[in-house]
């Protein structure tokens, strides 16, 4: 029978690497904090993976394994919410490692400074240096020092959980991320606040904007909590035959998500990331698809379409003027129907 911990760690799996994986769960049982559940959600991996599954159940009472059919790293959380029985929650991917005393720290600024949710650093680490990963994760770390955002400090913060711009990086390397990484929220927040199914890239981007419309406070501190390995075969790095598709749906969720705190910080934000959506949908549709043999000006007209459409018809002149002298570029090349031109050429004198 399950007790109730204090932490819920929650880590969706799909099909990952066993020395990634491995890794991933000796960090998390490594944990100087001990009053924690870990469970995973099994998202209809290979039945390869069952036996390394099955060992991995074994080696602690603690772990727990729910299993679903593929449906996507949303609802692989959410299952994950949904059963779970601590106070607090914390999400890790499979194949990344924490610092040994993640969670020690997280819930020591929580509950000393009375907040909801407390973001802590990440840092990248390519797969080929995932040793050096697990070994400063065994390192002590300096006491945290949070900074507290609350009230209309708040909106200030959303920015940062939203475009790669405005992220918060530190001296040690560090930074504050868009995504769930290195963070600690309260199990009554994270029921209320589901991650949205059937958004299959920027998810934790709009995540993000739900819990921060329900916290009251939440803390950053600048201490590395999460080593991010950073890996091809990613979801990331995926290449997806509907990414308009996939593009559009983030941004009108995304733009849904902040559309009642649109300040000139956020709706710069906003425009920088759903461009970013544009640039990915040139590149991974458009001009490296090989399968994609429709002439130059087909591509170039439907492309030049996109902009007349929700969510990127919400890039307007205010974001040319709230932006440096390469937002002015890149918005001229947007609308003069430029830049789908550009990055053509762009990629015929690279290859």
């Amino acid at each position: 029978m399950r007790v109730h911990p204090k932490v819920s760690v929650i880590i969706p799996f799909y099909n990952v690497e066993e020395s990634l994986f491995m890794g991933c769960i000796k960090s998390i049982l490594n944990q100087s904090f001990r009053d924690f559940e870990l469970i995973i959600i099994n998202d209809g991996s290979a039945e390869k993976y069952n036996a390394l599954l099955d060992r991995v159940a074994r080696m602690d009472a603690r772990i727990f394994i729910c299993n679903q059919k593929n449906a996507g790293v949303s609802v692989a959380r959410n299952y994950g919410v949904e059963v779970s029985k601590g106070m607090y929650i914390a999400f890790v991917d499979a194949d990344d490692v924490v610092h040994h005393q993640y969670l020690e720290q997280a819930l020591d600024v929580l509950e000393k400074n009375n907040v909801e949710y407390v973001v802590g650093a990440n840092l990248e680490v390519f797969s080929n240096k995932a040793d050096y990963a697990k070994e400063n994760a065994l390192k002590p770390m300096d006491e945290a020092v949070p900074k507290i955002y609350e009230g209309s400090a708040l909106i200030d913060l959303i920015p940062c959980f939203v475009a790669v711009s405005c992220i918060i990086r530190f001296l040690n390397g560090g930074y504050i991320n868009r995504g769930t990484h290195a963070r600690l929220l309260k199990a009554d927040v994270a029921k209320k606040t589901l991650f949205p199914e059937g958004v299959a890239m920027g998810e934790d981007i709009i995540w993000n904007q739900y819990v921060l419309k329900l916290c009251s406070r939440v803390a950053i501190v600048e201490n590395i909590w999460y080593y991010y390995i950073k890996n091809e075969l990613s979801s990331v790095h995926r290449y997806r035959e509907n990414a308009v598709d996939v593009a559009q749906m983030t941004g009108v969720s995304l733009f849904e998500s902040v559309k009642d705190v649109m300040n000139d910080g956020v709706y710069r934000a906003f425009c920088e990331t759903v461009i970013s959506q544009i640039r990915e949908i040139v590149f991974l549709v458009y001009l490296t698809n090989a399968k994609n043999v429709d002439p130059f000006w087909k591509k170039q007209r439907f492309f030049c379409g996109l902009k007349k459409k929700y969510p990127w018809k919400y890039i307007t002149w205010r974001y040319a003027k709230l932006g440096n002298m390469h937002d002015k570029v890149l918005f001229f090349l947007y609308w003069s129907n430029l830049y789908f031109l550009a990055a053509y050429i762009r990629d015929k004198l690279h290859r």
